[in-house]
């Protein structure tokens, strides 16, 4: 098995991402008075889309980021993914959340990057295991 370089720091990065997107969220409650659900409020469901789709995505595509580079994938392949899954998901994340609508090609463009971020990954670990 490899030593960890990237992993860890790719962990700590998203890690840090996902509180300002629970903590924005929180905080749209407390200025609604919605405690649960959306209520309605288009704001609050940009803000809950935004954090949800990070808290859908990012776990299972750190775990394979982690186990490929645990398995020896070439580091620069390692950095690509890392900063695949970084910037689209914040991408993602900030044309979901401040663009009136939610739907403009950057979230499309969050996606094609998270799911970059992802087969990359799995490619290698698909490859090691036969």
């Amino acid at each position: 098995m490899e030593h960890l370089t990237i992993a860890p720091l790719l962990i700590a990065v998203c890690v840090v991402l996902q509180i300002p997107m629970t903590i924005a969220v929180g905080l749209r409650r407390l200025a609604t008075g919605i405690n649960f659900g959306w209520g309605q409020d288009q704001n609050l469901m940009q803000k809950l889309r935004g954090h949800g789709n990070n808290t859908e995505t990012v776990p299972i595509t750190l775990f394979a980021i982690t186990l490929a580079e645990a398995l020896g994938m070439a580091q620069i392949w390692v950095i690509a993914a890392a900063i695949a899954i970084v910037a689209g998901r914040l991408i993602h994340y900030h044309t979901l959340v401040f663009t009136p609508s939610g739907a403009t090609n950057g979230r499309a463009v969050g996606m094609i990057l998270t799911f970059s971020a992802m087969i990359i990954p799995s490619v290698f670990l698909f490859y090691r295991a036969l």
